[in-house]
């Protein structure tokens, strides 16, 4: 059974403070796997987002996950 719009929405919107309120509590600077915990829990398998790094998207969990380390590593 398909959800209606408005549930869809509600879920959404679940879903999205969850994901916050993840983020907020998570302390980056005690180890980078808390922050991978939450990105593995929270996106899909096909996530697609763009860099400045690359210039092209960048497609899939792996590879992005990849591109989340290299930015932890500049800056810790």
């Amino acid at each position: 059974m398909r959800e209606s719009r408005d549930q869809q929405y509600t879920s959404s919107q679940t879903l999205e403070r969850l994901l916050n309120e993840a983020i907020i509590r998570a302390d980056i600077s005690n180890s980078f796997e808390e922050h991978i915990e939450i990105f593995d829990t929270f996106y899909a398998d096909d996530i697609e987002v763009s860099s400045d790094v690359t210039g092209e998207p960048v497609r899939g969990k792996s590879r992005v996950r990849s591109l989340l380390f290299s930015f932890w590593c500049r800056f810790m």
